[in-house]
C-alpha cells in the first residue's frame, strides 16, 4: 500500500497512467481487490495532480470500475455512463471484457450520452486571465457542452 500511495502522491500524469495500467493488469489477473484499491487511490489523488489529466485518463477510472463491477456480477451501467460523459470517444476494451451483451450495453450508453442536449456554458466574454476547463477541455466564450 505504501509504494502505491507514494507513486500516486507525486501526481504526475505519466505516474497516474502507470496506476491505471497496473489496475488494468490486476483486472486481467482477476485480482479484483488490488484493482479496486489502486482505482480508489487514483480517484482520491487525481484532483491534487500537478499536471492536468486528460479526459481519457479520468474516464479510464470509471471504465475500469464498471469492468470490475461486471466481472463481479454487479451493475456497471452507472460507471460506464460516467466514463462516456467524461470522454465520449472512450473505446471498449475487448481484452478486459470480451462479452457481446456488455459491449452492446456500452454502445447503447454511448448513443444515449451523444444524444443528450447541448447547453451553453455561459462563459462571459471577459474573464481575465483565468483558464476555464469543463470536462477536461479548455473552454472559451460561446462554447457548449453535453448536459
Amino acid at each position: 500500500m505504501i509504494p502505491l500511495l507514494f507513486m500516486l502522491s507525486t501526481g504526475y500524469a505519466d505516474e497516474f497512467q502507470e496506476a491505471l495500467d497496473t489496475a488494468r493488469q490486476a483486472i486481467l489477473d482477476e485480482d479484483y481487490a488490488k484493482a479496486t484499491e489502486i482505482l480508489n487511490s487514483a480517484e482520491t489523488i487525481a484532483p491534487t495532480s500537478s499536471e492536468i489529466l486528460t479526459p481519457s485518463q479520468i474516464a479510464q477510472i470509471w471504465y475500469l470500475h464498471g469492468v470490475l463491477n461486471y466481472r463481479q456480477g454487479k451493475e456497471p451501467l452507472d460507471e460506464w455512463r460516467q466514463t462516456l460523459i467524461i470522454h465520449l470517444g472512450h473505446q471498449w476494451d475487448n481484452e478486459l471484457l470480451d462479452d457481446e451483451s456488455a459491449r452492446d450495453a456500452y454502445i447503447a450508453l454511448q448513443t444515449e450520452v451523444q444524444n443528450r442536449p447541448i447547453v451553453s456554458l455561459r462563459i462571459p466574454e471577459k474573464y481575465g486571465q483565468a483558464q476555464l476547463y469543463v470536462d477536461g477541455f479548455l473552454r472559451a466564450p460561446a462554447d457548449f457542452a453535453y448536459k
